[in-house]
């Protein structure tokens, strides 16, 4: 065993040389920066990365269940033991139809195992509970059972239910049930090429006439907006499900726009090229926009459309979200350098660049980042589904303003983002002087 770890050093050393011989040293030294954050960063625990067979930090579970309304607030103490009364409301919330055997007075400290009984019944599997024969004790034929199906990593555990177990728990019941759908996977990971251009195919026609028929109120909501707000500040939106929202840290997150299957593949190869340490995911999406028929011609075959007029039609398109989580600050700030290299368009040709690169491509963090600019985000939320657009800093006032008019019982939020400078260049090209 010692040879070997001498001749891989050995085989690392070597590399690394020829690395330094065919690279730009400034690259070198940028990749170098990266790898040593990731050496110097901390281990994530057991707890942070697959605790209860779920991932993600409590605060960004706590961020989900918010968002589809199970929580009032995101911001939860996910020390704090759960009483019945707060439980009950997160089983009927957050396990549409499931009728629990049993519940407590609504002042008491929820007991560890009865939680487990409710949810392994929720999860289809009492019966299994019983055919532990060789065990006497009911409770620990439960936390046998609740081993197995992911609801719990220990043995040991606690007399009371916290909150945060009690979401965890709650997040594995609604992945077991379809309810929830996980992220797709690491960079790394042997069947992330296939898993994505699974999702990629799956969203398609159908997902956009499913939402279309989910929330009509917000489609109504996002074409009016197109053609009401003034100045060209509103010129497209997209409509998205949080249930489809990967529980991932939204401050190492960055959020970004595609519709080509070839281009998130070869953005998963040149990630795992660069040395990047990162989670990925897949989220479907419905991009509506104004299609000019006198300047761009018909639609293209199949395209779901709205006419507007004899010029003007809204085609409304299934696309995605691709989502990554990084493992460090540094990473995520080495993401822009990699898009502008190798999946930014610059002119015609494209030899060099991955497959499908755009002239203005849109990736986007909920943080201030170096060669990012400012933009406004809107949220117009109707239950676990929102429409969802950029705008300029100076005109989210009127676009704000002029949705609320158009339908005043859909809640609109706001929130700051930070975007490359392309997709803000292109904001600003495409106002007018209505």
């Amino acid at each position: 065993m010692q040879k070997n770890r001498v001749f891989q050093r050995l085989g690392i050393g070597l590399c690394l040389s020829l690395l330094f011989l065919l690279l730009p040293l400034n690259e070198v030294l940028a990749r170098g920066s990266r790898e040593a954050a990731v050496e110097q960063a901390p281990p994530r625990s057991v707890e942070t990365i697959r605790y209860q067979g779920v991932y993600g930090r409590d605060s960004s579970i706590g961020y989900y269940f918010y968002r589809i309304g199970v929580l009032e607030t995101p911001a939860i103490d996910a020390t704090e033991s759960l009483r019945w009364g707060e439980f009950a409301g997160y089983l009927q919330r957050g396990l549409p139809g499931f009728e629990p055997e049993e519940l407590g007075r609504s002042s008491d400290i929820v007991p560890t195992h009865t939680a487990l009984r409710l949810f392994i019944q929720a999860m289809d599997h009492s019966e299994f509970v019983l055919t532990y024969h060789d065990l006497d004790d009911l409770d620990a034929a439960v936390i046998e059972t609740a081993g197995l199906i992911g609801l719990i990593a220990e043995r040991d555990v606690p007399a009371e239910l916290s909150r945060g177990a009690a979401l965890r728990m709650l997040l594995q019941a609604r992945q077991n049930l379809g309810l929830y759908v996980p992220y797709l996977g690491h960079i790394e990971d042997p069947s992330i090429y296939r898993l994505s251009r699974e999702k990629r195919t799956s969203i398609n026609a159908d997902t956009t006439r499913a939402y279309q028929e989910a929330v009509p109120r917000l489609f109504e909501l996002g074409n009016r907006g197109l053609t009401q707000v003034p100045g060209g500040a509103f010129t497209g939106y997209n409509i998205k499900d949080y249930n489809e929202m990967p529980i991932f840290a939204r401050d190492l997150m960055i959020r970004y726009d595609h519709g080509n299957v070839g281009h998130i593949l070869q953005m998963i190869s040149l990630m795992r090229r660069e040395g990047f340490d990162a989670r990925i995911d897949v989220k479907p999406r419905i991009s509506s926009y104004v299609h000019h028929i006198d300047e761009w011609g018909p639609p293209s075959p199949g395209s779901i459309t709205t006419p507007l007029s004899e010029t003007r039609a809204i085609v409304h398109g299934a696309s995605f979200d691709i989502l990554i989580e990084f493992a460090t600050q540094v990473e995520l700030e080495a993401y822009m350098p990699m898009i502008e290299r190798y999946a930014l368009r610059k002119e015609q040709d494209t030899t060099g660049l991955i497959r499908a690169p755009y002239y203005a491509p849109l990736y986007a963090s909920t943080q201030e980042l170096p060669g990012y600019e400012e933009l406004m985000g809107i949220q117009a939320v109707l239950g676990s589904y929102y429409l969802q657009s950029y705008v300029l800093p100076d005109y989210i006032d009127i676009v704000v303003d002029t949705l609320r008019n158009i339908d005043p019982d859909i809640r609109i939020e706001t929130n700051t983002y930070f975007v490359n400078p392309q997709f803000v260049g292109y904001l600003e090209n495409n106002l007018t002087n209505d």
